[in-house]
């Protein structure tokens, strides 16, 4: 249900416009005070259960008509075809208001190499979130969402989506390795199915040479899983919590770990 430029029709805004994937828009509302005004003043003098009724009638078209504004490019299609992702993937990606993007990776030498699969930039504060909230819908589908590269807070974070349904493929797409601790990309995925179970892993982002991820279930005896933790990857503490015993207490408030090698 759209307008000139599409724009939301004053209708469907006059309710709220809570979709978790729909990009801001202006509503003719902004145009057009009028008629929109008529309307909320028209909904406010029904009966409750009637206004109610209303309210919900409105969502749903809103959310139809959200649902239908978000089309896929020509350019955008195409590149779906190419590297054999459902076109949903792309419109999911879309309805947060990034761009798409062809998914790169970078070694640790710098050099950028291109990989089957999609990327878009995020703002920081927001990464976690948006990874957190497709990841559901896309692992249901066949596919994997994750943190590629952390800008920290000097340029944009880039989240990336692989077609797979081995999320350790993230460490293989990725490359991710500890050479200065001699472990190759299977020896690091090997430990980390070790972990996942023991206790349950998701995985939430993967670089060259880091890895940040959250535990479903704490380890039962935190003391000993720090000693591993510092024996796999010494640079933990400086990573993470700066002492030992900092660390063990992130480790059972938090759940989660960042590993990274020189």
């Amino acid at each position: 249900m759209k307008t000139e430029a599409g724009a939301t029709s004053c209708t469907a805004m006059a309710l709220s416009n809570n979709d978790m994937y729909a990009p801001s828009t202006t509503s003719t509302c902004a145009k057009a005070q009028g008629p929109c005004a008529d309307t909320r003043t028209a909904v406010s003098k029904m009966p409750g259960t009637m206004q109610k009724l209303t309210y919900i009638i409105f969502s749903l078209i809103y959310a139809c008509s959200v649902q239908a504004a978000i089309e896929l490019s020509v350019d955008e299609l195409t590149l779906a075809r190419e590297i054999g992702f459902d076109p949903e993937i792309l419109k999911m990606v879309k309805k947060t208001g990034h761009r798409i993007d062809v998914l790169t990776g970078v070694n640790r030498t710098g050099n950028r190499h291109v990989s089957t699969g999609l990327s878009f930039s995020s703002a920081e504060q927001q990464t976690h979130g948006l990874v957190e909230r497709l990841r559901a819908r896309m692992e249901s589908m066949g596919y994997r969402i994750y943190i590629q590269e952390l800008g920290h807070g000097y340029v944009s974070d880039r989240i990336a989506i692989i077609k797979s349904r081995d999320k350790f493929d993230i460490l293989r797409t990725r490359k991710t390795h500890a050479y200065s601790a001699g472990y190759s990309t299977e020896q690091i995925v090997d430990r980390l199915k070790g972990w996942d179970r023991r206790y349950g892993l998701k995985l939430i982002g993967a670089g060259y040479n880091w890895i940040k991820a959250e535990f479903v279930h704490s380890p039962d005896d935190i003391s000993r899983f720090s000693r591993e933790l510092l024996e796999f990857c010494p640079n933990v503490l400086s990573s993470m919590s700066g002492t030992r015993a900092q660390l063990e207490r992130d480790l059972k408030a938090e759940r989660i770990i960042f590993l990274q090698w020189k």
